[in-house]
């Protein structure tokens, strides 16, 4: 009596599926009847397990990377990737770059990624300052980089960010004047948001020069007191807002 053999299913293609399965049981049970503690701890759970498929996926496109299976199918593992997963130009590119970064240049940040210890926007965040740290010794990198896996797990995207600027600028030992004022001019941001009644509130960051021009023009805004309420009293009417005393110049940043 013959048999036959069925092949061996790859151990990463066996873990997909039972982790499809699991997931597909998953998302048909009842949330409402978890208690607030374990609604939290599922929730810190599956954004763990997220960060951990993460890793696994851009393992995969680092390797067809490698194989150059974008170039027999498109132009680019990033167009291959475009057009197989659906994604966006800008997204396609952003997950190539940052598939060999943690591959070639932060496999620590990758394996941190790997176990749920961070998310895949920290480690993007990761591998971006770690290409844009200044030349150091290599101890000196692999040090940056465990400061960095241990901001994120406390800091999120954008504080992390910041943490890396100020890791890149102490880095810089004897930075030039002009590669202190690109740095200056690239940590310039302003966010504008609208209130519901027509109000809108601004917050920024700006370098000497740029808060030098924004506070010329705000000095020379006229402040208009408020106008009175009809029927309420002279005594009672809310007072003009004083002029406030000349703005102090902005810290160095």
């Amino acid at each position: 009596m013959s048999t036959t053999s069925t092949p061996a299913r790859h151990l990463l293609l066996a873990g997909v599926v039972a982790t499809g399965e699991a997931v597909a049981k998953m998302a048909a049970a009842n949330v409402w009847s978890l208690s607030d503690g374990d609604l939290a701890l599922a929730l810190d759970q599956v954004a763990a397990l997220q960060a951990s498929l993460s890793a696994v996926a851009l393992a995969l496109v680092a390797d067809a990377d490698g194989r150059r299976l974008g170039a027999a199918q498109a132009t680019s593992t990033a167009g291959w990737l475009r057009g197989r997963l659906r994604l966006a130009p800008g997204e396609a590119k952003r997950t190539v770059s940052l598939a060999l970064s943690l591959r070639d240049e932060c496999p620590a940040t990758g394996a941190v990624l790997a176990a749920g210890g961070c998310t895949a926007e920290q480690a993007r965040v990761i591998a971006t300052a770690m290409a844009d740290l200044p030349p150091v010794e290599p101890a000196t990198r692999v040090a940056a980089e465990e400061f960095l896996i241990g901001q994120a797990a406390v800091l999120d995207p954008l504080l992390l960010r910041r943490a890396a600027e100020a890791l890149a600028e102490t880095l810089t030992t004897e930075p030039d004047a002009d590669e202190r004022a690109l740095r200056e001019v690239a940590r310039r941001e302003l966010t504008a948001v609208p209130a519901a009644d027509g109000m809108v509130r601004l917050t920024g960051w700006f370098d000497p020069e740029g808060w030098a021009q924004i506070a010329a023009v705000w000095t020379r805004w006229p402040l208009r007191p408020l106008p009175r309420r009809v029927g309420v009293p002279a005594s009672r009417a809310i007072p003009p807002h004083p002029r406030p005393h000349p703005r102090p110049a902005a810290p160095p940043l």
